[in-house]
């Protein structure tokens, strides 16, 4: 492994599925997070990162992982998803400067990004089963959810605009 493969997400995410396809990890997107947040952590506090990635991977060292560690993970997989992340794609230094560019959580995606961890952690099938002891809907999971994995919509998109409804505002 190379420092380079932390930093590519292409190269980064088909390590990830090399490690699902060994037993290493389960396919979850929550997996997808920790796995992304290892290697933020490794990349970027370690005179080694491969080592301290594989480190991390290895043992399931989730309690070494920060919230900033997590919360830039999450930011480089939907700037990949989006395409914005083209710097990194072409192997360039990537990291954080292209992730700064990534909008900011909506209350309802904090609450799905919460939702979705305490779910993984509680091992739960659905995790609108945890949304739905906030008081959610299924319908507002649904659109909420949406909007945390897919926020390259635009926001005049009627999904958005349901959305807001189901809000109150």
């Amino acid at each position: 492994m190379q420092p380079r493969n932390l930093v590519v997400m292409d190269e980064l995410l088909q390590l990830h599925q090399q490690a699902v396809d060994a037993g290493m990890i389960d396919p979850s997107e929550a997996s997808r997070i920790d796995f992304v947040a290892y290697a933020e952590r490794a990349r970027t506090r370690s005179a080694r990162p491969p080592a301290l990635f594989m480190w991390l991977l290895r043992g399931q060292k989730r309690k070494f992982i920060t919230q900033a560690d997590e919360d830039a993970a999450m930011q480089r997989l939907r700037a990949y998803r989006d395409g914005q992340d083209q710097q990194a794609r072409r192997g360039g230094k990537g990291g954080r400067k292209e992730v700064e560019e990534v909008k900011e959580l909506s209350e309802d995606e904090k609450v799905v990004r919460a939702v979705l961890l305490v779910a993984r952690d509680q091992k739960l099938r659905d995790p609108f089963r945890a949304a739905e002891v906030l008081g959610w809907t299924r319908e507002r999971w649904d659109l909420a959810r949406e909007a945390y994995e897919r926020p390259q919509l635009p926001p005049d998109d009627d999904r958005f605009r349901s959305l807001e409804v189901i809000r109150g505002a």
